[in-house]
């Protein structure tokens, strides 16, 4: 994800520690960013969100967040079977086309 110019960036020793100082020394938002002399307790905050949710997902094993609208309601299976269908034949021809140029 793109960060904004002039946007600090914090690596992965300084999301661990923050997450040890937040669960297991049970310290709040304002006395992390306070220890790390940090002017907004929000950037604290949203570490911690971001890497919970990160830990959710990998619990349910998610490996990465999904892209796009998601979907109403699973395809059927004939609908799978369509769509598979579709794109085999969309492979085949590009095959076919691919093969007669090398004929050439």
């Amino acid at each position: 994800m793109g960060m904004k110019k002039g946007q600090k960036q914090y690596g992965k020793e300084f999301t661990v520690q923050v997450m040890i100082m937040h669960y297991h020394e049970g310290k709040s938002c304002r006395e992390i960013a306070d220890y790390f002399n940090l002017p907004n307790k929000k950037v604290i905050g949203n570490i911690i969100m971001r890497e919970h949710a990160r830990q959710k997902r990998e619990v349910k094993g998610i490996t990465q967040k999904r892209k796009g609208r998601p979907r109403i309601k699973p395809l059927s299976t004939i609908e799978q079977l369509e769509a598979e269908n579709k794109r085999l034949q969309m492979e085949n021809d590009l095959l076919k086309k691919f093969h007669e140029e090398l004929r050439r």
